[in-house]
Parts: structure tokens; sequence; C-alpha cells
């Protein structure tokens, strides 16, 4: 009886390794191969300086809505003039540095009506600001 329980142990031993092995060829089976036909680097890095003053930001009066009072828009002010015909996306943040919308555009004078995803007001805690494009 004890040689019959070592031997079906054994059968049991190599059938989970067969198992394991087949289990290992799936898994590499699912793997994508990958050909990449360009450059692509990360850093940060001030490229061009067309703001040198500070911006200015103002929020739109804020609106009640449903409880809340909402802002949908900001004023930036004292963009510089190399910035005009420049690109920029703003972003509002919340805690944390958490996105709650954002906008982009097209720098056109000296200061840029953005309006965005009405917020609520009262978890607004930042903005983030980004210029850039070809001068």
């Amino acid at each position: 009886m004890s040689e019959t329980k070592n031997n079906r142990r054994k059968v049991l031993a190599v059938a989970l390794g067969v198992v394991g092995v087949a289990g290992l060829s799936l898994a590499a089976a699912s793997q994508l191969s990958l050909s990449v036909n360009s450059n692509l680097q990360a850093g940060v890095e001030v490229l061009a300086d067309c703001q040198t003053a500070v911006v200015g930001v103002e929020f739109d009066s804020p609106a009640w809505n449903a409880g809340q009072f909402d802002v949908d828009g900001a004023t930036l002010s004292s963009i510089d003039a190399a910035c005009d015909g420049l690109e920029y996306t703003l972003v509002v943040l919340g805690a944390a540095d958490a996105e709650l919308a954002s906008t982009s555009g097209t720098v056109s004078g000296d200061s840029i009506a953005a309006a965005f995803t009405a917020v609520d007001a009262e978890g607004v805690e930042g903005v983030a600001l980004t210029i850039f494009g070809n001068a």
C-alpha cells in the first residue's frame, strides 16, 4: 500500500510539473513584441523664456449651483509679448495637485481669458500653466 502511495505521489508530481511548464508556455505566448522607430526623452528644462513677468491669475466670479459655488473661468494677465501666438495649457488644481479642470488655447495679446469646466470653487487650491510652441 505504501508503495502505491509513493507511486501516486510521483505521478501527481510529474503531472503538476507538466501543468506548470504548460502554464509558463502560455504565459510566454501572451507577451507582445514591440518595435520602436522613434526616440523619446523626458526631462524638465526651460527651452525659451517668452514669459519673464509673474502671470496674474484672477478667477471669474463664482456662481451658485446645486448647493455650492462653482467657477468656470479665469483671466491670466501680464503675459509677455514674446509669448504671443504660442499655445498654452492651464490646469486647475485641487488637493494634492489633483486636476479638477483644464483648458488649452493660443496666446493672443497680454492676457488670456481661459474658460474651463465648472468646478467647486472651494476645492480649488492652485493652477499650473505652460506656454509652449515655436517662437
